[in-house]
């Protein structure tokens, strides 16, 4: 995933199962594994380990053949941002890396370490950066250790 603040909007948060009323959308979240793939093993019955596990692989197979994919993108209110990020990556993390972001402009990404699935924050990427680089990004910065079929 990924998440850019885009400071008070008309958008509201699309996340409203999480709100009683609505609420403004302050950061755009870009989603790298599919949500409507997830909900659909959900249906199917299968167990939510598994569904994660399941998309976790389609989601690296995908980036290792194909390069990344946005499945979905959604604004979000800070607080329902600031539960993913910290979610993801820790409350201290996660409090410096949207600081950042929303003074700088600058793209968040989530990602985790195939090995482990140990997950980290990667900040300062400039606004205009393509999906489709991101990859490079990280080999670049030593934070990728995978090679990916071409």
């Amino acid at each position: 995933m990924s998440f850019r603040y885009t400071s008070t909007t008309r958008a509201k948060c699309e996340a409203v199962a999480q709100h009683t009323k609505p609420v403004s959308a302050t950061w755009q979240a870009r989603f790298y594994q599919d949500p409507n793939r997830a909900l659909e093993l959900l249906q199917q019955g299968m167990q939510r380990e598994k569904i994660n596990q399941t998309i976790w692989d389609e989601a690296c197979l995908e980036q290792d053949t194909l390069g990344v994919k946005v499945h979905k993108t959604m604004s979000l209110c800070t607080a329902c941002s600031t539960h993913i990020i910290g979610g993801h990556a820790g409350a201290d993390t996660q409090a410096m890396a949207m600081t950042s972001a929303r003074i700088s402009g600058a793209i968040l990404l989530l990602v985790s370490d195939r090995k482990t699935e140990r997950g980290a924050v990667v900040g300062n990427i400039p606004a205009n950066t393509p999906e489709k680089d991101f990859l490079n990004i990280l080999r670049k910065g030593g934070l990728a250790d995978w090679n990916p079929a071409k």
